[in-house]
């Protein structure tokens, strides 16, 4: 017995780390070779998951935000559209077909070149003439096809160049290349021409729906004829002399 005693108390000496009597001690996970805490795995796996739920949810705002810009460019270009329906019939009711032609603008190097030439090569040029660019400006024909406002406008805020009222009235821009520049208020045989007054740069026609959003434009504009003011209506025509 007391061998077996003390066999035991030697046993018990060389493996003290799992205890004896009492059942084996429990290990420290931390303590055994390539061990890993728990811990941190779940730690990690916690990461992963919220780097999953926010690429999730920035997918989702990127589509949201897809959707709405291209039902917003839908509506615009369905209003643009209307527009330019509404513009076309506009001046047919007066008579007129109006469009541009692409015309090359003269390098301006020196002051009697200055013009412009349409692309097809027709028209009269000086013989050392170079081209600086090109680009668009309107005029409208008649129902035969005859011109009767001359191609020197430029397109109004990216819209068609003239939308006539019933007065027989649009409001144009020139371009200062070929003609003098500037807004002014034409008649539909282009026998009339007054300058177009302007607050900020802007005719008075267009100044509500500019400044103000969502509200339509004016029909009444201040207009300047030899030097004198006075007032027109694109739907009614004169309405003051100047």
């Amino acid at each position: 017995m007391r061998r077996v005693r003390s066999n035991l108390a030697l046993w018990c000496s060389l493996f003290s780390a799992f205890g004896c009597g009492g059942g084996a001690k429990e290990v420290s996970r931390s303590t055994l070779p390539g061990a890993s805490e728990p811990a941190l795995r779940f730690d990690d796996r916690r990461a992963t998951q919220a780097e999953e739920d926010s690429l999730a949810r920035e997918k989702e705002e990127q589509a949201v935000y897809l959707k709405e810009y291209q039902e917003k460019e839908r509506a615009r270009a369905e209003a643009e559209r209307k527009a330019e329906e509404a513009r076309v019939e506009a001046n047919r009711s007066v008579g007129l077909t109006c469009y541009g032609k692409i015309v090359r603008y003269a390098c301006e190097e020196n002051p009697q070149d200055r013009g412009v030439f349409p692309v097809d090569g027709t028209g009269e040029k000086p013989a050392n003439v170079s081209f600086c660019g090109t680009t668009t400006l309107y005029g409208c024909d008649d129902e035969e096809g005859k011109p009767i406002i001359p191609f020197i406008h430029r397109r109004n805020f990216g819209a068609g160049p003239f939308k006539f009222g019933a007065s027989g009235f649009a409001l144009a821009e020139e371009d200062y290349t070929v003609g003098r520049g500037g807004y002014v208020y034409i008649n539909r045989d282009y026998t009339k021409r007054f300058e177009a007054l302007t607050v900020e740069g802007v005719p008075d026609v267009w100044s509500m729906e500019h400044f103000g959003e969502g509200a339509a434009p004016l029909t009444i504009g201040r207009y300047r004829d030899s030097g004198k003011v006075g007032y027109l209506d694109l739907e009614r025509g004169i309405l003051t002399p100047p």
